[in-house]
């Protein structure tokens, strides 16, 4: 709406440049133009049917970009360019590929028979009196014209792709706030379960059996890594990159191991587990707590395929490109169906 109207007051300083016959238009179109604007904005602000407010001023920017071409000059018009901003806006604006390729076809359309008309009337004297140079000039505007529209549907999509990335961030971010918020009412008790276990550790020290102090160390350990994913819950806001470090690979694998084990809905004493790791010790480089995140969710998922017993295997090879490492069981699998 501002460039309508700052386009309006430089119509007004038309009649400097072309005709002076043609001096009453330029000032009948600035005062619509001036007009219009007003009227759009009043529509605007009432907040309905913003998508036909849109195509309402596109198509009747083309109408007086129609008529400015008709009036100076034809096909050699400066107000030919105009067009291009019609067909840019219908791409931003609404950003519908269909929409914008029928504003392209209206609009060289309407330029051509504006040129035509005139042409024929001989309204512009310094374009020759030959139809080759009519029409091949036309013809070169015109593909310019869709070239624009071409291109400007490659732009919608970037638009589009844009507005859709901000919205699903203003959702995460309204996520984020209930997450922590969650995350803040899980820590106390969280802490209270930690601290609970190192009195237990203490009191009972020496009087535990090898399995009861491995499970009391892994109620420790897991409620120490829980803290830490609730800490980078609360930190959603700032983007905590990962932390990656050069790790030893089976002592992670043995604590998720001991950690599923104890999920007594998924783990059968019937479950073998295998692992295979060559002939050196493997080492990765990643975030400790975000690959102990991962690969416990692979163990859990093969326990629960082996409901009835079967083999975990656990492999993994080192090169130089990196670690690759194996979670494979011997469950039944998934349904081809699903």
């Amino acid at each position: 709406m501002l460039i309508r109207l700052l386009f309006a007051s430089l119509l007004l300083h038309a009649p400097r440049v072309f005709e002076s016959t043609a001096s009453l238009f330029f000032y009948g179109a600035s005062a619509a133009v001036a007009f219009l604007t007003v009227l759009y904005l009043v529509w605007y602000l009432t907040h309905r049917w913003l998508r036909q407010l849109v195509l309402v001023q596109i198509f009747v920017d083309i109408l007086i970009e129609t008529c400015l071409v008709y009036f100076t000059g034809g096909m050699e018009s400066l107000f030919a360019a105009f067009y291009i901003l019609s067909i840019l806006s219908t791409a931003l604006v609404l950003g519908e590929k269909r929409l914008i390729m029928v504003l392209t076809a209206l609009s060289s359309a309407a330029y051509f028979l504006s040129s035509l008309a005139a042409y024929q009337q001989r309204l512009n004297l310094l374009i020759p009196a030959d139809p080759i140079y009519f029409l091949y000039g036309t013809a070169m505007r015109i593909a310019v014209f869709v070239t624009v529209g071409y291109l400007s549907r490659f732009l919608s999509e970037t638009v589009r792709e844009l507005s859709d990335r901000l919205k699903l961030s203003e959702r995460l971010s309204s996520l984020g706030e209930v997450v922590s918020k969650i995350a803040h009412e899980v820590r106390n008790p969280l802490s209270a379960i930690r601290t609970a276990a190192e009195v237990l550790k203490e009191s009972t020290a020496g009087k535990l059996t090898g399995q009861e102090e491995k499970m009391v160390a892994i109620v420790e350990n897991e409620s120490d890594r829980l803290t830490k994913t609730l800490q980078r819950i609360l930190n959603y806001a700032k983007q905590t990159p990962p932390n990656p470090k050069r790790l030893p690979l089976d002592p992670l694998v043995e604590r998720t191991l001991s950690v599923a084990r104890l999920n007594s809905r998924v783990y059968s004493e019937g479950i073998r587990v295998e692992k295979k790791y060559g002939n050196a010790p493997i080492h990765i480089y990643a975030d400790e707590e975000q690959f102990l995140g991962a690969l416990l969710n692979l163990t859990l998922n093969a326990f629960q395929a082996m409901s009835g017993g079967g083999v975990l295997r656990i492999n993994a090879t080192e090169d130089l490109r990196g670690t690759k490492i194996s979670v494979q069981d011997s469950g039944g699998g998934i349904p081809r169906e699903k």
